[in-house]
């Protein structure tokens, strides 16, 4: 056995002088040479792959044996930093701390964890296991002992000075394996007592991981656990509540809790569906479509906008009758496609007074967002305050606001939700956060400093899509079939909610409507035994978005020219007249959000004079819905007549979109004529 730990003591040093590992260690001896620290702590970085490469038996040992792989790395750094005097007041090994960060792990069945049920499974083994989910809650953060000092009661024996007995933490033991008072001298036999002065304390907290799976609609017959982790130290920072995270750790269980645990070795985001396909690359794009919208793209190549039009008529075909709810779906992936540098992104709200296909069609369309949480009144919307299982300390459990993450969260239905959803939505849609309270729990905390504050604060990421019924929403003198909504047909509240969402959209699906007839003729079609082919696949259709979404869109200063302007000329004619609304202030971002998005729907690497045309057309049909006024006098666009294509999606379109872009221009002469002198400011 000596000679087998000398074999894997001479490969360790092998490795460590060989890879970068010996680079970071003088680093961190130069740190501490600078310093009053007495504990050195060395958490090494292990790419387990070139471990096993430069020796496989140690390799197999980090492993399936990580604490005993953990003291042969101890012994290799110490050794090296005496023999290179990189630390001359480092002159017992008791002081060095070492920890091995392992960057993944094969990719086996015996280190690759499916289900909760695994859980017991791997903590026979004694082995690192990795588990890939989404944090649905974590903790708030406790002190834990990294390390104490103990010495021997007696003066005159050698154990009373010095570092001699330094006891630090062991992962996957409990505090009271750290601290005790049963240790013995090694020296006289005594009973040592610990140098309170000397305890070095770090932070941890446990967070919970679910399955990914448990976000598929698809799935929703089964029912997911999630499995509990114990986070320390620096890996604190690196999560959050909704997070896509790949922990690599090793399973235990704490027989005080009776509870099996991940104690997590090292945290890495990863990514949502779809990140990890290739995609054949080319060099004007970046990747190529298959199928239909390949077909589609190259003959719409001659319109700036035919394209995305044609996508928008073709969405959801399976759901509602090709045509209906144009700009709804024209929303809808634009908002899929905006960016998230200005969270919560481009929110949709669809008003009307039938929105059972409404929420069929959102439903369908979050499917292809990253992530997709549809809200119920059995989850809760924002987060849930509660008492950890492994500790005294508060718990956050994640609603459906924070478990979208950067996704979609669809809100069926907001005129019947409680006052306290509705409070946290105008959170959301102002400040990009929402506050929750702590309730009083019956938690033992430290002390009153580490008390935690009554209010907290959370960001919130995911964009938020949401109907509004005229019948929930109590509208007063609200005529049938009105294709927009005037801040005086409905209450206060639901005033906010229309003011404050990106995109409002007025949905007619009345007695004679278009929607209506389009309905009854797919719904006659179905019952007559035809079927209605889509346009496109949703293969096809979720390749395009996620390749589109991966664009590096910038605007040129033509459209940005043309978006400030058509925000400095409205506001200048809507606050001189009170009737016909205020401008709102997040229309820049709104309007410049909408032109990037709709550049990576037409797949254009820069967004110019046409994305912001259809960008200000889009947004000039939204404040129609929200103040029943448009200084360009436009019409809403709600549904599309397969008669009347031409004017929809083809040649006539692109003509009126010319037309309307003439307007623009001379409604900027007439009312933005400092326009240039403005921007120059």
């Amino acid at each position: 056995m000596e000679e087998f730990n000398e074999q894997l003591f001479a490969a360790c040093m092998y490795y460590i002088t060989s890879s970068e590992v010996l680079l970071y260690i003088r680093r961190r001896c130069e740190f501490y040479t600078n310093s009053e620290d007495r504990m050195f702590d060395f958490s090494i970085s292990i790419k387990i792959h070139d471990l096993l490469d430069s020796d496989s038996e140690l390799g197999n040992l980090v492993l399936n044996d990580p604490l005993r792989a953990c003291e042969i790395f101890h012994k290799s750094v110490f050794t090296l930093i005496q023999s290179e005097a990189l630390l001359p007041k480092c002159l017992q090994s008791t002081t060095v701390s070492v920890s091995l960060r392992l960057q993944s792990l094969p990719s086996l069945p015996r280190y690759q964890m499916k289900t909760s049920s695994d859980l017991r499974k791997f903590s026979k083994f004694g082995s690192l296991a990795q588990f890939q989910g989404i944090i649905a809650g974590m903790s708030m953060a406790e002190k834990y002992t990294k390390s104490a000092r103990f010495i021997c009661p007696s003066a005159n024996c050698d154990g009373s000075f010095g570092n001699k007995f330094i006891r630090c933490h062991i992962p996957g033991s409990p505090e009271h394996q750290t601290v005790r008072d049963d240790f013995l001298c090694s020296y006289c036999g005594q009973r040592l007592i610990e140098d309170i002065s000397k305890r070095i304390l770090g932070e941890k907290c446990v967070i919970e991981v679910i399955d990914k799976d448990a976000f598929d609609n698809n799935c929703r017959k089964f029912k997911y656990q999630s499995i509990p982790a114990v986070i320390r130290d620096d890996l604190i920072k690196m999560v959050h509540i909704g997070l896509g995270v790949s922990i690599i750790g090793l399973p235990v269980f704490y027989p005080d809790q009776q509870i099996f645990v991940i104690e997590a070795n090292n945290i890495q985001p990863v990514e949502d569906a779809y990140e990890n396909q290739t995609y054949l690359l080319t060099k004007q794009l970046g990747f190529q479509l298959h199928g239909p919208l390949q077909i589609l793209y190259e003959d719409r190549k001659g319109s700036p906008w035919s394209f995305g039009l044609s996508v928008a008529f073709g969405f959801g075909g399976t759901v509602v009758p090709p045509g209906t709810y144009l700009n709804l779906k024209l929303g809808m992936l634009l908002s899929l496609l905006s960016s998230q540098e200005q969270p919560p992104g481009i929110s949709l709200l669809a008003i009307g007074s039938d929105d059972l296909q409404v929420k069929r069609l959102f439903s369908y369309g979050a499917k292809f967002a990253s992530r997709c949480v549809i809200h119920s009144t059995a989850s809760h919307m924002s987060a849930f305050a509660t008492r950890d299982r492994l500790s005294s300390r508060i718990f956050l459990e994640g609603g459906s606001l924070l478990l979208a993450g950067d996704g979609v969260c669809v809100l069926p239905d907001l005129g019947c939700s409680k006052k306290a959803i509705k409070e946290t939505v105008l959170q959301v849609l102002e400040t990009g956060s929402f506050q929750i309270g702590l309730q009083p729990l019956p938690v033992m905390l430290p002390s009153a400093s580490e008390q935690p504050s009554s209010l907290i604060s959370l960001p919130c990421q995911c964009k938020i899509w949401s109907c509004l019924d005229f019948s929930s929403a109590k509208y007063q003198n609200c005529a049938e079939n009105s294709t927009c909504v005037t801040p005086g047909h409905v209450n206060d509240l639901n005033k906010l909610f229309i003011n404050l969402f990106s995109l409002v959209f007025t949905v007619d699906s009345g007695p004679g409507s278009i929607a209506e007839r389009l309905t009854s003729d797919d719904i006659l079609t179905k019952a007559m035994g035809g079927q209605s082919q889509p346009f496109f696949q949703d293969d096809n259709l979720r390749e395009l978005l996620h390749c589109a979404s991966k664009l590096d869109v910038t605007i040129d200063t033509e459209a940005q020219r043309l978006i400030r302007g058509y925000y400095l000329a409205s506001r200048r004619v809507r606050n001189s007249d009170s009737a016909m609304g205020m401008m709102p202030r997040t229309a820049i971002l709104t309007i410049s959000s909408l032109t990037e998005a709709h550049a990576r729907l037409n797949l254009r690497l820069e967004a110019g004079e046409y994305d912001a045309i259809m960008a200000i057309l889009l947004f000039e049909e939204v404040l129609l819905s929200k103040t029943g006024v448009s200084v360009l006098n436009v019409k809403p666009l709600a549904h599309a007549n397969h008669e009347d294509l031409s004017h929809i999606i083809g040649p006539e379109r692109d003509l009126q979109l010319l037309n309307f872009y003439q307007q623009l221009k001379r409604f900027l002469v007439n009312h933005a004529p400092d326009l240039d002198s403005c921007l120059e400011e």
